[in-house]
């Protein structure tokens, strides 16, 4: 246990140590083959934000720790519509329990939280479809309860 707790700490100092990209990409003097009238991909309509995190869990004689990373990416296609998409890889390095959860395939790799689409016609108005996936933390049926 005590190793176990080693590591969080040195985990949650290493994770406090990484910084993060301050503002966004200026992508205007970027060498792009898209550079006619007709682009395909417009790099200044794109932004993308990452994520990492860490957790750490212990019950009773049991602990778990799991690390996930997330990116969501928007892109605006018009003035009025933007479109959004949500991409995660979770990973559980260390489960240091008997039988508390079943770890399987179903608890890590790469997911699709969210995805959406914003159509704001006027100033007052908006309509917006989104996906959502709670995950499998919470959920009795991928814990296999």
């Amino acid at each position: 246990m005590k190793q176990a707790n080693l590591f969080l700490l040195a985990s949650l100092a290493l994770a406090s140590l990484a910084a993060a990209q301050p503002g966004p990409l200026d992508f205007s003097g970027a060498n792009n083959l898209n550079n006619g009238r007709g682009k395909l991909f417009d790099p200044s309509r794109f932004t993308m934000q990452q994520s990492f995190s860490i957790g750490y869990a212990a019950w009773g004689k049991s602990s778990l720790l799991s690390n996930a990373y997330r990116n969501t990416m928007n892109y605006r296609l018009s003035q009025k519509l933007e479109i959004k998409l949500d991409l995660a890889y979770s990973y559980l390095p260390a489960a240091f329990n008997k039988s508390a959860y079943r770890l399987d395939s179903r608890s890590q790799g790469l997911f699709l939280p969210s995805f959406g689409l914003k159509y704001q016609p006027f100033q007052n108005m908006i309509i917006q479809f989104e996906y959502n996936s709670p995950g499998s933390y919470g959920s009795n049926y991928l814990l296999g309860r």
